[in-house]
């Protein structure tokens, strides 16, 4: 459930009071609640990196659009049989990607603009764990979960995938992609999850996807949740479950 607040008018005759010492009119002060949003609680909340005040969160089998933080003003987007589990935003802002949970399982791009369906991508077999847009908004990594064992790159262009591998085996939680392209088009994702993490090499000229690539943290075994590139690009940082940060 995601709340949205905002200052409630008296905040600042409560900051004043608070410090003159009286704190019966201290009770008047803080936030006031202004929305109240149900999410599907196997999804999240994500915002347009191109508009940040227009996020979109899952709400049973659709995906729900409030635009500039009103509630009043929302779109409902609609095309899953399933529930969604997962919505990711394109960093050009211009293309949405869902997923739902169960067998057989569509992932759906979206173009924000019509809000309109522009390809549906059908080769999960067993549910999606994650999805996530390359930096240039080219390419969409689909993690599938670890009964369905594959991980699909797909160019968001034409809606094809250009190459495909197993998990491994691997219980992945989330994803991150690079920043930067190498000279010779080569893309670099990472992925975290109770195995730690993995780093994945993509050419999609190629259509090659290398073999994960596992990060050597020692005798230190980590539950990884989330991960970020810095950024220069050089390092990524994973989120635990212990509450460390590798």
């Amino acid at each position: 459930m995601t709340i949205m607040t905002e200052s409630a008018p008296g905040a600042a005759q409560g900051d004043q009071a608070a410090k003159a010492g009286n704190p019966a009119q201290t009770q008047n002060s803080g936030a006031k609640l202004e929305m109240v949003l149900g999410i599907t609680k196997t999804g999240s909340l994500v915002t347009n990196p191109k508009a940040p005040d227009t996020f979109f969160h899952p709400i049973g089998n659709g995906i729900r659009c409030v635009h500039d933080g009103k509630l009043s003003d929302t779109t409902l987007l609609q095309g899953h049989d399933g529930a969604v589990n997962c919505v990711s935003v394109s960093k050009d802002g211009t293309r949405l990607a869902s997923s739902q949970l169960g067998v057989k399982t569509d992932v759906i791009l979206w173009d924000l603009k019509t809000f309109e369906k522009t390809h549906v991508l059908s080769v999960h077999d067993l549910g999606v764990q994650c999805l996530c847009f390359s930096e240039d908004s080219r390419l969409l990594a689909s993690v599938g979960t670890a009964k369905d064992d594959r991980v699909y790159l797909w160019d968001t262009r034409t809606g094809n995938y250009v190459c495909n591998a197993s998990l491994k085996g691997l219980k992945v939680e989330n994803a991150c992609w690079r920043g930067d392209v190498g000279a010779n088009g080569e893309y670099v994702f990472v992925t975290c999850g109770q195995d730690g993490c993995h780093v994945w090499k993509v050419n999609p000229y190629q259509g090659l996807l290398a073999a994960p690539l596992g990060c050597n943290t020692g005798s230190i075994k980590r539950h990884c949740t989330c991960v970020l590139f810095g950024r220069d690009q050089s390092l990524f940082y994973c989120g635990t479950t212990s509450g460390d940060l590798l």
